[in-house]
């Protein structure tokens, strides 16, 4: 019987055989993009490469106003900005990718942002950068989500006054002075 309360499977007694009857369970992807740092660009469009151990293609739904196409298969990019989230792998009703598949979503350029990925592990390319790794959940209720962000932060330059103020306070004291020395002078 499975968490649902349907029953899957039963055992003949007379002849030992196993009966299954059911159907295979089924999970989906959800994927959640936040933009960070005083740099990060809040309307750009970041592009990951979507890659699962099978060929079928899945349904695409997502609050993106980026380009995305209603379906992807393996090898398909997906397009999010800040705050957008993409779910893969379900028609509106059903659930389509099979428990247990292994998928992964790479980052596509953009070296100058950090990536960091919550909910799923990660492993490094050859460049260094970080790849998300999930295998799909093992129980049709679970919930694959994660979330990714970007994060880009600039040096803020406090403007040239505050590195140079001790160089601009010696100038004006020395002007004062030499002004001072000249007014004396005038004045002997």
């Amino acid at each position: 019987i499975d968490q649902a309360g349907n029953k899957v499977s039963s055992i003949n007694e007379k002849n030992k055989s196993f009966i299954f009857s059911g159907k295979a369970n089924y999970t989906k992807i959800e994927i959640k993009q936040t933009v960070s740092g005083n740099a990060g660009d809040k309307e750009k469009c970041f592009e990951y490469k979507f890659a699962i151990d099978n060929s079928t293609e899945y349904n695409l739904e997502t609050s993106s106003v980026c380009n995305n196409s209603s379906k992807i298969a393996n090898g398909g990019s997906v397009y999010l900005r800040k705050d957008d989230v993409v779910t893969i792998g379900n028609d509106g009703t059903n659930n389509e990718i099979p428990v247990g598949s292994v998928y992964s979503f790479a980052k596509v350029g953009d070296n100058d942002y950090t990536t960091t990925w919550d909910g799923a592990t990660t492993s490094a390319d050859n460049s260094g950068d970080k790849t998300m790794v999930a295998i799909a959940a093992t129980d049709y209720n679970s919930k694959n989500v994660t979330t990714v962000n970007r994060e880009k932060n600039i040096a803020v330059n406090t403007g040239v006054v505050m590195g140079s103020i001790i160089y601009i306070i010696l100038a004006i004291a020395g002007v004062a002075g030499l002004t001072y020395m000249v007014k004396s002078k005038k004045n002997a």
